[in-house]
């Protein structure tokens, strides 16, 4: 028995970002209260698999013309002009926010409305992302 050892979650809670700071977030990155907020924290490289979460983000808008809905993505790495590029390429560079390395994350989980964990390109076929509500 002494090779049993529980180990509980080693997740701290944290306490929720202030209504008025993620009131503020929203304006100053022009995201309207209707609007839904999709929202992916990590570091921008290939092996996280951004590329296809803007595919993805683009058929979505394709699919659902008309809709309300926002990507931002919360990081900084090497691939983060190829991503711009890419929204360019997709003409979806005004449905997607990339904004750069974050000390406080908090306000960000606040505003989203789906949180999208990036898994490694090779670990499914397509869009290899899992939503988390």
């Amino acid at each position: 028995m002494d090779r049993i050892r529980i180990q509980h979650t080693p997740i701290r809670p944290f306490q929720p970002a202030k209504p008025e700071v993620v009131a503020r977030l929203r304006e100053q990155l022009g995201i309207a209260g209707e609007t839904r907020v999709l929202l992916s924290v990590g570091r921008l490289s290939s092996e996280k698999g951004h590329e296809n979460l803007i595919r993805a983000f683009r058929d979505l808008l394709q699919l659902n013309r008309g809709i309300s809905v926002r990507l931002v993505l919360v990081g900084e790495g090497p691939e983060r002009r190829c991503f711009i590029r890419l929204c360019e390429q997709f003409e979806i560079s005004g449905d997607v926010t990339l904004v750069g390395h974050q000390d406080d994350v908090r306000p960000y989980y606040a505003i989203a409305d789906l949180y999208i964990a990036q898994l490694h390109p090779f670990s499914a076929k397509r869009y290899p992302s899992k939503c988390l509500c």
